[in-house]
This record gives C-alpha cells, structure tokens and sequence, in this order.
C-alpha cells in the first residue's frame, strides 16, 4: 500500500536556521527517522555535518568559497570523503550532491569523490 511506501522511504531535509543544529532537534529528528543534510558552505555553525537518523548520511555541497562555482580539488574531496564514510551508522545509505554548477565544477568533482571512493 501507499503508505508503507512512503514508510520506507528516504527523508532528508536541509534546514537553515541556526535552531536545526542542536542536540535536541538531532534527536527530535532520528525519532522521526528523518536525517538533517550536511551542507557546504554552512548556513549556521554545525551545519556542516550530518544530523538526525543516522541510517542516512546526505552531504550537499554547493561550493566554497564561492558558492555554486568553486570546485573543491582533491585534497578537499579526500577530506570530504573521509567525513561521508565517518558519518553515520554502519550500513548507511549515504548520498553526496554537487551543487556548484555554475562554473561547471559539480560532475568533475563528483566523478573524481566516486573514483576516490572506489580506490580506498
């Protein structure tokens, strides 16, 4: 049925208020099975790791310093996936998402975080 979909899927929000990135709210999230993105750059102190359900690990990354057109280079990317494989608990679905299109940045970046992910 619809709804036992819906139970199963994935949800992932990506807050901006600086009250999202508390302890408490972390736990009002897992307990609604619910992960809270890890953004780049961060909107408030703390948003840069993953919160929430840990059974999901989302990292969205929209280029720094210049937003949507920064590429991050490899010492970054390493660094990058290091903190995706470090979040969560084991076993979890983890997602990486470029968003710093603007200069063209997000695929090769993405393509060089898989190859890197694939050689560790």
């Amino acid at each position: 049925d619809a709804c036992e979909a819906l139970l199963e899927a994935s949800i992932v929000m990506e807050p901006r208020h600086a009250s999202w990135f508390t302890t408490s709210a972390d736990h009002w999230l897992a307990s609604r099975r619910v992960a809270r993105v890890a953004a780049d750059p961060e909107p408030a102190p703390g948003a840069g790791l993953p919160g929430g359900c840990g059974a999901h690990v989302y990292f969205r990354l929209h280029g720094s310093p210049d937003m949507y057109r920064s590429a991050y280079g490899r010492d970054r990317l390493k660094a990058i996936l290091q903190r995706v494989m470090a979040a969560g608990e084991v076993g979890a679905e983890r997602w990486v998402i470029f968003d710093n299109t603007a200069s063209g940045a997000a695929a090769a970046d993405a393509l060089a975080l898989a190859w890197m992910a694939r050689s560790a």
